[in-house]
């Protein structure tokens, strides 16, 4: 990225801290881990470690290079509305979709007790992204 933008430019991305546990849907990684039942990583998950970005990012000789963390809550109405959404991702719901309808059903009751859920039925979850942003020399 440094390479194709213009001197002064920004160079700037995000990832779920994978590493750092900050996946929104690890409870259903782990799961499904449990079970024997891998889920597919992006090429390099080290890479979403603030630490490893800041270091690509410095090695790429960008300037003025800062990082954050950002959190995130994603309510969903109910379960059924959480599970709708986790198995058509790309990612777990690729798992879930290649699983036999009883082993989803037991997956299905396993996460209704391990999910926290408030006091109307909703499901919150939680992730974590690290940014990072670094300016193209000569601008």
């Amino acid at each position: 990225m440094a390479r194709v933008v213009r001197p002064g430019g920004l160079v700037s991305a995000y990832i779920w801290d994978l590493g750092g546990g900050g996946f929104p849907y690890q409870q259903v990684r782990e799961a499904l881990k449990a079970w024997q039942i891998s889920t597919p990583d992006p090429p390099s998950p080290e890479a979403s470690g603030l630490q490893v970005m800041e270091a690509l990012w410095q090695d790429a000789a960008l300037e003025a290079v800062r990082t954050c963390s950002i959190r995130v809550e994603r309510s969903f109405a109910d379960f059924a509305a959480f599970w709708a959404v986790v198995s058509a991702g790309p990612s777990v719901g690729q798992a879930i979709r290649a699983m036999q309808p009883a082993q989803q059903q037991a997956l299905q009751q396993q996460l209704k007790e391990q999910l926290h859920s408030g006091a109307n039925g909703s499901i919150i979850i939680a992730g974590r992204a690290n940014a990072i942003a670094g300016g193209v020399p000569g601008g």
